[in-house]
Order: structure tokens, then sequence, then C-alpha cells
């Protein structure tokens, strides 16, 4: 609601769209915040729990105003299975012995299906708004 009453009061009508993410570092420690993973920490090489935020941002002449956003988390099944792949097949085991990539879980959905939920989310609140491209 509150989006909608700043592009009334900005007389916004029309606009771009555009994604981002954003990695947010939390505490090594930390495991009960909502959505929070191992990550590469840039910084300093290591690793670090932290959670990634994809925004949908509207960009008009006169402001820039996020729409939307929805937490990121990659599947844990297939990090896992990623990683024993990986040392299988550096230890030379064939592919055809190394165990099948599981099926992604629709609660882990991945950054592209989070991109285009929102999407059509801001499409059905926002129909009034002509989008004049969706940078991505």
């Amino acid at each position: 609601m509150s989006v909608v009453l700043v592009l009334k009061r900005y007389g916004i009508t029309e606009g771009v769209l555009a994604f981002d993410e954003s990695d947010r570092a939390r505490s090594k420690s930390t495991k009960h915040i909502y959505k929070v993973y191992k990550q590469k920490h840039k910084g300093s090489g290591g690793y670090v729990n932290g959670q990634t935020i994809v925004l949908l941002l509207l960009v008009t002449s006169s402001i820039t105003v996020p729409v939307g956003f929805f937490f990121y988390m990659p599947d844990p099944a297939l990090k896992q299975w990623d990683k024993e792949d990986k040392r299988l097949k550096k230890s030379g085991i064939a592919k055809k012995y190394r165990p099948i990539k599981p099926e992604r879980d629709s609660a882990y959905p991945t950054k592209t299906e989070i991109a285009l939920g929102l999407l059509k989310e801001f499409k059905v609140a926002h129909s009034l708004i002509k989008i004049k491209g969706v940078l991505a």
C-alpha cells in the first residue's frame, strides 16, 4: 500500500523496472534469521552466514523506488549434491557412477523464478503503470 501512495504522490505513470540482488553478510554464528545460508565473503575470501535479497525497482525520471523484494536461498539438497559431485569428479569417478542430480525443491526458487514472480505481482498491483522496459 505504501508503494501505491508514493507513486500517487509523485504522479508516476511510467518507468523502467530493474532487478537487483544484494548479499547481506550476517554473523558467522547466525542460524535463526530467515533464509540465512553460508556465503562466500568477498572481502576476506572466507565464509560467512548471510542473506540474499532480490529487489524489483521502479526507475522513473524523478525517483527510483523499490516496489518488491524476496529472499533467495539456494536449495540445500542441490548444494550438497553439487559439493559431493565435485568431490567425486576430482577423485576420477566416471559420471555414470556418480549420483544423479536431484529435482529442485519448489520451496527454493531460483533467482529467475523469483524475478518472474515479482514481475507478475507488480503487474497485478500496479496495472496502470506503463512499463517502458525491464532490466535484469
